[in-house]
């Protein structure tokens, strides 16, 4: 399936709770399939920092994440939405991705 140009905007447009009702039957089915220990072996071999750990007060430093909306599978296709949270101030700009560096350079733009 290849999105169309509203697609984006229709994504970043749904609320937090339109988007949990909608996969309520996925989040049920991929409950019980998860493996044991797993975030924990995640979690040892990637440093996370929170809030806390974050020593800077100048505004610019970003912690980002990539959010796949694939549902139980990540085969064909699927919207992925790169989040960006400056760590000084809390602004935080959520971009649907068209490529990782189209995402980076736009929410550039768009951090004050």
């Amino acid at each position: 399936m290849k999105l169309g140009q509203a697609d984006p905007d229709r994504v970043l447009a749904i609320s937090a709770a339109t988007i949990d009702r909608l996969l309520m039957d996925v989040k049920l089915a991929a409950a019980g399939r998860r493996r044991a220990g797993f975030y924990s072996a995640i979690e040892r071999e990637v440093p996370i920092r929170t809030f806390s750990d974050w020593n800077s007060t100048v505004p610019g430093f970003c912690e980002v994440d990539m959010v796949a909306h694939g549902g139980t599978s990540v085969a064909g296709s699927f919207i992925q939405i790169l989040t960006m949270v400056d760590v000084a101030t809390g602004w935080t700009e959520c971009l649907p991705q068209l490529t990782l560096v189209e995402a980076i350079n736009r929410a550039q733009s768009l951090f004050p």
